[in-house]
């Protein structure tokens, strides 16, 4: 027998009964051993051998592409290597995939420690300015018991000349001190605000740290005091060098500049959206009137 279901699939059996769901199927003409069962929505027909050969095409059921044991084991195997095929492809992506994730999780790892060791210079740097302060201090004092020292000099004309030319040279040693100190704590503090708003230091910043670390006390804060100088676009927050570049090119190169432009010349000269250029004007008027 032939059973015929709705979606051209054909199953074969001995025997089969009726009942209301659909057809039970069994694979003997006794009709005990049942094989398997079509509900009623899917089955179109049941029919004999003969009759299934004899009206196929009326049946429309199409002819077998499989007709021999030895063609569905050459398909068989043709599948099996397709599947193995796509497993290989399958593992390959994966390991790739994998790979990627490692180097990029070095790549963030190199980074981060890039970043801390920037950290830790200008750390190095401030206790450095702190020391310089704490030597400061001891000259001050020294400088107020030199005074005093004079004071009670005033006995003999040589004495008093000699305290004169000493409190004179300590005078300018800590003026001197002074403004060193004074150039390089806001140096450092610019530095660390930097750090604080972009989250990683360039490697052109480290390279300029390095070769100031190796200059002598006084031109470093000669160097310090150029910088801030050259660069106040730069303490307004979300202005990197590609946005100062242009508004430079623009005539846009002091936060007085920019305090007075219009958003709309900003943002059109950045090529930026107009809020931002506002949030940049209004930061560099705050900037003008601190600084005032």
């Amino acid at each position: 027998m032939k059973v015929i279901c709705e979606n051209g699939l054909t199953l074969d059996c001995k025997g089969y009964k009726a009942v209301d769901s659909g057809v039970i199927l069994m694979d003997d003409e006794d009709r005990k051993n049942v094989v398997g069962f079509v509900p009623s929505e899917h089955l179109e027909y049941v029919v004999s051998e003969d009759v299934f050969e004899e009206n196929r095409e009326l049946l429309g059921v199409p002819e077998p592409e499989i007709e021999s044991p030895e063609e569905l084991d050459d398909q068989l195997d043709r599948f099996e290597r397709e599947v193995a095929e796509l497993e290989k492809n399958l593992d390959e992506q994966t390991e790739a995939m994998s790979e990627e994730e490692v180097e990029l999780r070095e790549e963030v790892e190199e980074r981060r420690d890039h970043l801390q060791a920037h950290v830790e210079s200008v750390q190095s740097q401030l206790s450095q300015v702190i020391d310089r302060a704490e030597h400061l201090r001891r000259l001050s004092e020294s400088e107020e018991a030199v005074e005093t020292e004079a004071g009670d000099a005033d006995a003999t004309a040589e004495a008093g000349a000699s305290s004169a030319v000493e409190i004179d040279e300590t005078s300018e040693d800590v003026e001197e001190l002074r403004h060193e100190l004074d150039d390089r704590l806001s140096a450092i503090e610019d530095r660390l605000e930097t750090i604080a708003e972009t989250g990683e230091a360039s490697d052109e910043s480290d390279d300029g740290d390095k070769a100031e670390a190796e200059e002598t006390e006084g031109e470093e804060g000669a160097e310090m005091e150029a910088e801030g100088d050259g660069q106040h676009l730069e303490r307004i927050d979300g202005l990197g060098d590609t946005y100062r570049s242009r508004l430079e090119n623009a005539g846009i190169d002091s936060l007085e500049d920019l305090a007075s432009a219009e958003p709309d010349d900003v943002a059109e000269a950045a090529n930026v959206p107009q809020t931002r250029a506002e949030g940049w004007v209004e930061e560099a008027s705050e900037e003008q009137r601190s600084n005032a």
